[in-house]
């Protein structure tokens, strides 16, 4: 659906919190000047082609019983009238109808002449994609809290999450590899943790979860204990 150029210009120059009350302002204004001009030009165009209608129709012989009024809600009627009856018809429709758009040619002008007084604003460009597979827009004049918010989630998205686990290994002073830093956050998260429930969870293989836990064993910072056993798994609990 294609917007038009006067909902667009009055969205463009109201603000977000009032974009609601802009856009139902503009089409209640057209409703109530659609209301106005019907009853309006209908009184221009009622009142011209009864003047018509006298004019064209003097002196000619009609039809007993014929409404001239009612005529136009009529085709059969009409095309039962003889051939000059219905060409004096039209031209008097024709001449009531091209006073209504004479009428019309003010209202026009003092239109044309007011837009010239608008204020001329560029389109906004406040509004974009805030991140990978959002399909909506949304205003960029966001709270500094927000986008701060926004900036750490890409940071910590999958182009980034590498990085962020080498750092936080780093500022705590642990040997350990970015995978192994992983490992040890989602081992806090699934306390009590198991192989089972970490394969489950985390959707890798049971041998890589293996390989990983043991290089954790080795540095002392994880230990599986036989003997705190949840179901028919053994448990996998952090050090101190």
């Amino acid at each position: 659906m294609v917007m038009q150029v006067l909902v667009i210009a009055v969205q463009n120059a109201a603000d977000y919190r009032d974009l609601g009350a802009a856009t139902s302002g503009v089409t209640f204004s057209r409703a109530i000047g659609s209301v106005f001009g019907v009853a309006l030009f209908g009184a221009i165009f009622a009142n011209h082609l009864d003047d018509q209608l006298r004019g064209v129709l003097a002196g000619q012989a009609l039809p007993p019983g014929l409404d001239i009024h009612a005529l136009a809600a009529q085709p059969a009627a009409i095309a039962a009238l003889p051939e000059a009856l219905r060409s004096s018809l039209a031209h008097a429709y024709t001449m009531a109808l091209q006073s209504v758009f004479l009428a019309a040619v003010p209202f026009a002008l003092v239109a044309f002449a007011l837009t010239w007084r608008l204020k001329e604003m560029s389109l906004r460009e406040t509004t974009h994609v805030t991140g990978a597979g959002e399909g909506l827009a949304l205003p960029a004049h966001t709270r500094s809290s927000d986008e701060i918010e926004r900036l750490l989630s890409r940071l910590v998205s999958r182009e980034g999450r590498r990085q962020v686990y080498e750092q936080l290994a780093a500022q705590a002073r642990v040997d350990l590899p970015a995978v192994g830093c992983w490992l040890l956050f989602r081992l806090e998260e699934l306390q009590p943790a198991t192989v089972t429930r970490l394969v489950h969870y985390l959707s890798v293989s049971k041998s890589v979860i293996d390989q990983r836990l043991m290089g954790l064993v080795q540095r002392g910072l994880v230990r599986i204990d036989p003997t705190a056993a949840v179901g028919d798994d053994r448990a996998i609990m952090l050090t101190e």
